[in-house]
């Protein structure tokens, strides 16, 4: 039996078995405790407040951890792959997200302060979404990063970004000079700024 959308799912360590999903998931709040998992192959995990990962998030296929907040939610914890729907979403410590992150639609990507993110895929942040980073963030890229967003404004005011693929932005992003954008690669990096 799945969870009501409006549920807060806590998965607790220690149980003989752990939810094996055969269909999407959604919930209010996802708390996966240390020694506790969820699976699913070829279905979403979506999460429409708080997402509090300690365990393990396991999906195979072409399933999404989704995060659609109404306005704001905290994540902690690693993730396969996340794509942010809607609202912001708050990124806070050490993350490690194996897959790609994909920020659509009029959604926020904010890293809290001194939060550092690993992203094993590609970052890709649609036209109308916003990547925030206003500190000592960090967000370390192993794939390729697209900037669509003409509309980041005063969104990358600080922090790290570090690309180990190319770059494409729009050639009206803007950064201060407290941001700093690292090709981080040993071979051949293309930038690409387009509009």
């Amino acid at each position: 039996v799945l969870p009501a959308p409006t549920d807060s799912v806590l998965i607790p360590a220690g149980r003989p078995n752990y939810p094996a999903l055969t269909s999407q998931f959604e919930a209010a709040r996802l708390t996966v405790h240390s020694g506790a998992s969820i699976a699913t192959v070829n279905d979403n995990i979506r999460v429409t407040g708080q997402l509090d990962n300690l365990g393990t998030i396991a999906i195979s296929g072409t399933g999404l951890v989704q995060m659609a907040p109404a306005a704001s939610a905290r994540l902690l914890g690693n993730l396969p792959n996340l794509q942010v729907l809607s609202g912001t979403v708050l990124p806070r410590a050490l993350h490690a997200i194996t897959g790609n992150v994909h920020v659509t639609g009029s959604a926020v990507l904010d890293l809290e302060p001194s939060a550092s993110v690993s992203v094993g895929g590609n970052l890709l942040v649609d036209v109308t979404a916003r990547l925030v980073m206003q500190g000592t963030e960090s967000i370390i890229v192993n794939g390729d990063v697209t900037l669509s967003s003409e509309t980041l404004g005063t969104g990358l005011d600080g922090g790290t970004l570090a690309v180990t693929g190319n770059f494409t932005g729009s050639s009206s992003l803007r950064a201060a000079a407290a941001f700093t954008l690292a090709l981080d690669s040993p071979g051949i990096q293309t930038i690409t700024l387009s509009g």
